[in-house]
């Protein structure tokens, strides 16, 4: 073949026009794939911080359901303690009363009557009654219609036979509850109750009262509608309870307690209450979409909420959040993410530039009529990997090492045969894409590995690129570490609480002794009503930090909602952990006067973990807290 300089250099100019060409068209292709590739992430963004807010809104709406519960049970179980106190001095009153009037045996049966009738008629509050232990109703207490009969087989609307289980009392000396319906006056409607049940065999009596479900109910909704209201007041994001007749239980703005919230619309004129009334006609809770004045902005915006029935009390609780919200945040990330995509994109063409280039200078050397530059196809071989943002590495099938570029040198800091074993790498795996790298210099990379056989130097071989995904990898990983820490203290929340929970239940309580505490801040409405909600704050922060000061690495501190916050020590005794607990009480009381002019100081139940699930652990302790609230604040009560 004739080669001339004329061809040579027309071969040239077609190579860089194709290669030109293919730059340009690789430019344009991925500026526009990247302008997709915005719009596609900024609508993943907004879905995933929407459902990140209707997590957070549920969440809250759930702990507001779990706390009237919660606090329905603790009254249940208090008023049962009542009730039996109340008959057992009710009983020594009557021994006492018989014994210092020496009534002969022969008339027992009537004074005890006399003086039973005696003592109930004081205490107006509770309605005792009196049976004998053949079933026959000797006072009522309300409804008369049965005194003097055998009431052994009344049925109440649920088919039990209320006076059979009263009368298990008289083989049971603790007594025994029994949970029947039955009239608080004489004709009236059966209501739901729960009576104390004591025999008393000196007196041949059998003795009861009890509590009325619908009572401690009134009480319950009473308490926790005020609570709610005042803790949410003048907050954005709020709770709300609305009767299902449209009265307004607790809301954003106190001026609408008590009215019908039916009359506030929709944008479309349907009433936002007969909305929220339809989604649960089939369902115990649902999302809601509609549009509300938002209180920061004074204007009518769309508002998303979370809500959910309250069967017990003919009513709904809710709590949203304004999709405005949402508006400020996702503009952010997309400027973000557009100026990222700008950079990389600009990175790429360089590379393509640069590989161009690099092809070139290949090809090049590579044609027949470059023939006397094929010594130097090493040296380009090698500033081109070493120009690689990747790790490169060659190994032979028998294991080898027969290329690696400064990249490699730098993840591995030299170090990288510590790795090999054969014709294969040793890495630890994060998940079925990345990998973990730590070298000798403590460094710790994340990186991703693909490969593939060529031929190298006459030897079979594998090609490795590493890609060093280090700095996206902890980014995509923050996210999940944010829905476990509490924004205010920066503690481990109530979620993490629970995950945190069922790994402590595989542990042998019998093995590793574990103490779990709950501490409640003492007088902190007050501390908020006379200095305010910022050095509330400022003083629930202070706690979190003289707490992570104190506790041992293998001790946690949470916070459980409010100024509760939940404390599990691991491997110390109870005694110990009072001891903990009170020094670091002691600290708070010293820096928060130190730093705010005001002592502040908490109390709290201690107890032993014993293998139970966290709703029974924490009750337990929460007994205790209720103890050490009972005996004067201030202290730890075990």
């Amino acid at each position: 073949m004739n080669v001339t300089r004329a061809k040579i250099r027309l071969n040239w100019i077609i190579l860089i026009g194709i290669l030109t060409m293919g730059l340009l068209a690789m430019s344009v292709y991925l500026l526009a794939t990247g302008i997709d590739n915005v719009k596609v992430s900024s609508k993943r963004f907004e879905t995933f911080i929407l459902n990140g807010m209707k997590s957070d809104v549920r969440s809250e709406v759930l702990n507001r359901v779990d706390e009237i519960e919660y606090e329905l049970r603790f009254i249940q179980d208090r008023e049962n303690e009542v009730t039996k106190s109340k008959v057992q001095n009710m009983r020594d009153m009557l021994l006492n009363e018989l014994e210092f009037k020496n009534v002969d045996i022969s008339e027992m049966k009537s004074k005890v009557l006399e003086e039973f009738e005696i003592h109930v008629s004081v205490d107006t509050e509770y309605f005792f009654f009196a049976l004998s232990k053949e079933g026959e109703l000797l006072r009522s207490g309300t409804d008369s219609t049965f005194e003097g009969t055998s009431v052994v087989d009344l049925v109440d609307k649920n088919g039990v036979y209320y006076i059979r289980e009263m009368l298990k009392a008289v083989d049971n000396p603790d007594g025994v509850y029994v949970t029947y319906d039955w009239p608080k006056v004489s004709g009236g409607e059966p209501l739901t109750k729960t009576s104390y049940c004591l025999y008393a065999p000196e007196l041949d009596i059998l003795i009861g009262t009890g509590s009325y479900l619908e009572d401690m109910e009134i009480d319950l909704k009473s308490n926790i509608t005020k609570r709610l209201q005042f803790y949410y007041s003048g907050k954005n994001s709020y709770i709300f309870i609305h009767e299902n007749d449209g009265t307004a239980l607790v809301s954003g703005n106190s001026s609408y307690l008590g009215e019908n919230m039916s009359q506030i619309l929709d944008y479309d004129g349907v009433s936002i209450h007969d909305k929220c009334l339809e989604a649960l006609k089939d369902s115990e809770d649902a999302f809601i979409t509609y549009y509300y004045l938002n209180k920061e902005t004074g204007s009518v915006s769309e508002k998303i909420s979370y809500i959910k029935r309250i069967d017990q009390w003919d009513a709904y609780i809710g709590m949203g959040f304004y999709t405005d919200d949402l508006v400020q945040e996702i503009e952010r990330y997309n400027e973000e993410f557009k100026k990222d995509h700008y950079r990389k994109t600009s990175v790429a063409i360089s590379l393509l530039v640069v590989s161009y280039i690099a092809l070139f200078l290949l090809i090049r050397r590579a044609t027949s009529l470059q023939g006397n530059y094929l010594k130097q196809e090493d040296v380009i071989f090698e500033q081109l990997f070493q120009l690689s943002n990747d790790g490169i590495l060659i190994l032979s099938d028998s294991g080898e090492i027969l290329y690696e570029n400064r990249k490699i040198n730098l993840l591995f800091n030299n170090n990288i045969e510590d790795y090999v074993n054969g014709s294969k790498l040793t890495l630890k795996s994060e998940n079925e894409k990345v990998y973990r790298i730590e070298n000798s210099l403590d460094r710790t990379y994340f990186i991703e590995i693909s490969q593939e056989p060529i031929g190298f130097k006459g030897y079979d071989s594998l090609i490795y690129f590493f890609k060093d995904v280090t700095k996206a990898y902890l980014k995509s990983n923050k996210f999940e570490q944010l829905a476990l820490i509490d924004e205010l203290t920066q503690l481990p929340n109530r979620r993490k609480l629970v995950s945190d929970f069922d790994e402590l239940s595989s542990i042998d309580p019998s093995e590793h002794e574990i103490c779990v505490g709950i501490v409640d801040l003492d007088d902190f409405k007050k501390v908020n009503d006379v200095f305010g909600h910022t050095l509330g704050d400022e003083v629930l922060k202070l706690l979190g930090d003289v707490f992570k000061h104190r506790l041992r690495p293998e001790d946690t501190i949470y916070r459980y909602g409010g100024e509760e916050f939940v404390v599990i020590l691991k491997n110390t005794s109870l005694k110990n952990a009072k001891a903990v607990l009170t020094e670091i009480n002691k600290t708070l009381g010293i820096e928060s006067e130190k730093q705010f002019s005001v002592k502040v100081t908490y109390s709290g139940g201690l107890v032993s973990y014993r293998g139970d699930s966290l709703y029974d652990t924490i009750k337990s302790a929460d007994f205790k807290l209720y103890q050490a609230k009972r005996n004067g604040k201030n202290r730890i009560e075990i």
